[in-house]
C-alpha cells in the first residue's frame, strides 16, 4: 500500500532553502576574490598567476550564479504553488470556521483530486475538486485505502 503524505498549513507557509543562501555567499565570497584579484593584478602586471586565478575564479563564479538563476525560478515556482495550496487551506478553514493551523493538504501545489485533511483524522479526509476557472472549489468527503499517513514538519 502506498503511504499518505500531508503538509501541514504551516510547512505551506515556509519553504526552508539553506541551499540557495549557501550560494548566494559563495557568490559574494567569489566576487569578493575577484575584486581582490583585480587589485593585486593591477599592481603585479608582470605576474601572470594572478591573471590566471583571475580567470579560475571568474568562471566559478559564472557557473554559481548560472546555478542560482535556475534555482531561483525553480523556488519562485514552488513558492508559488505553496502559496496557492496555504490560500486554499484558508479559504477551507474560514468556511468550516476552524483554524488553518488544524489542516494539512497531501500536495503543494492545488489540483483537483488533492486530499485535505482536518486534525489529522483519517476520517475527516476531503478530496478537492477545482473548478475549470480556478476560482472555486467543492470538498468531497473520502475514505484513504491505507490509513497510516505520514505527515511532513
Amino acid at each position: 500500500m502506498l503511504l499518505t503524505v500531508f503538509y501541514p498549513y504551516q510547512y505551506l507557509l515556509r519553504q526552508p532553502n539553506w541551499q540557495s543562501t549557501l550560494r548566494y555567499v559563495l557568490i559574494f565570497a567569489g566576487a569578493l576574490a575577484i575584486i581582490i584579484n583585480v587589485i593585486y593584478t593591477l599592481r603585479h602586471r608582470d605576474v601572470t598567476k594572478y591573471r590566471d586565478l583571475l580567470v579560475i575564479i571568474v568562471i566559478a563564479v559564472l557557473l554559481t550564479i548560472g546555478i542560482q538563476v535556475v534555482d531561483l525560478q525553480q523556488n519562485q515556482s514552488a513558492s508559488r504553488n505553496s502559496l496557492a495550496a496555504a490560500n486554499l487551506l484558508t479559504s477551507i478553514a474560514k468556511t468550516k470556521k476552524i483554524s488553518p493551523k488544524r489542516l494539512a493538504a497531501n500536495s503543494t501545489s492545488v489540483y483537483t483530486g488533492m486530499l485535505i485533511q482536518f486534525d489529522h483524522d483519517n476520517d475527516k479526509t476531503y478530496t478537492v475538486i477545482i473548478d475549470t476557472d480556478g476560482a472555486s472549489y467543492q470538498l468531497k468527503h473520502t475514505n484513504l485505502i491505507d490509513r497510516n499517513s505520514q505527515y511532513v514538519q
